[in-house]
C-alpha cells in the first residue's frame, strides 16, 4: 500500500513518530505487558511461562469499541491439559484455582 511505501522510506525514529501520530489521530490506545503462567501440561508436569502481549483498543463510540489482543511466545511451550483450556465462549477461566 501507499502508506507502507512511505514508511519504508523513513528512518526508524521518523516511522515511530508517524505511527504515534496516526494512533493519536485515530484515538487508538495500545498497552503491553507479560502474562505469567503456571499450568499443568498434557504430560502431567507443570510448566511456568511468560507470554508477552499487546492489547489495541479502538473506540467506536463513547460506550464501546473494538479490542485486539496478541499473545506471543519466544519459545515452544508444552501443551496445557485439555481441562484447563475448555471454557464457555467469551469467558476467561483461571487455569489454577490455588495459584
Amino acid at each position: 500500500s501507499l502508506i507502507i511505501k512511505e514508511i519504508e522510506k523513513m528512518t526508524v525514529n521518523e516511522a515511530k513518530e508517524y505511527a504515534m501520530e496516526w494512533l493519536l489521530q485515530n484515538e487508538i490506545k495500545v498497552a503491553k505487558g507479560n502474562l505469567d503462567t503456571f499450568y499443568p501440561t498434557s504430560t502431567g508436569s507443570w510448566e511456568k511461562n511468560k507470554f508477552p502481549y499487546i492489547i489495541v483498543y479502538h473506540p467506536l463510540s463513547a460506550e464501546y469499541g473494538e479490542v485486539a489482543i496478541g499473545i506471543y511466545s519466544f519459545k515452544d511451550v508444552a501443551r496445557a491439559m485439555k481441562e484447563t483450556i475448555e471454557h464457555p465462549p467469551g469467558m476467561i477461566k483461571s487455569v489454577l484455582k490455588n495459584y
